[in-house]
């Protein structure tokens, strides 16, 4: 009985040291970041469609450059290229 007693005292008193030292300090003093340029896709042409077969498999399909995004602050951007089969919805 007495051992249950501890528990329920360092149980209560871990919960407790929890409950203070949580607040939202950490959450108002975040940067707010602004997009002062948004990334733009320059190469290729927009609407460029590419046929890849086995034929053509060594040849390079294209270049592709885009502007990148700045940020009121220096963040890190991670950009992804993604292709997917005609009337594919890029699940795989």
């Amino acid at each position: 009985m007495i051992q249950l007693k501890n528990i329920s005292k360092i149980l209560i008193a871990l919960i407790s040291i929890l409950a203070v030292s949580c607040n939202a300090d950490d959450v108002d003093n975040r940067p707010v970041l602004e997009s002062v340029s948004a990334p733009e896709m320059t190469l290729p042409v927009t609407g460029k469609t590419f046929v890849l077969t086995e034929n053509n498999a060594d040849n390079k399909a294209d270049l592709f450059k885009w502007n990148p995004a700045t940020y009121s602050h220096d963040v890190v951007v991670s950009y992804s290229l993604l292709m997917d089969v005609k009337g594919g919805d890029f699940t795989n």
